[in-house]
């Protein structure tokens, strides 16, 4: 039985597909082993689809676009060799 849980701040970053790779692969680790925060993470799923579906096509493309955009200036982007 697990008795500790994952911070709503780990699962919402998860959710969001925001958290790295190595993170994310301990989170969905533990949210199969886990129904409380599984059901936390189930619910974080469905609020970030509903904010989506309430988006204008428009105003979606925009947002993704200006976070593209930042990436770059941060220099997250790397070029594939």
């Amino acid at each position: 039985m697990i008795r500790h849980h994952l911070p709503e701040e780990l699962l919402a970053e998860y959710a969001a597909g925001a958290a790295p790779e190595p993170l994310a692969l301990f989170v969905a680790s533990h949210l199969s082993m886990c129904d409380v925060c599984h059901d936390s993470s189930s619910d974080l799923e469905a609020v970030g689809g509903a904010l989506l579906a309430s988006l204008e096509p428009k105003k979606f493309l925009r947002m993704l676009s200006i976070q593209f955009c930042a990436s770059l200036t941060n220099g997250q982007f790397r070029n594939p060799k």
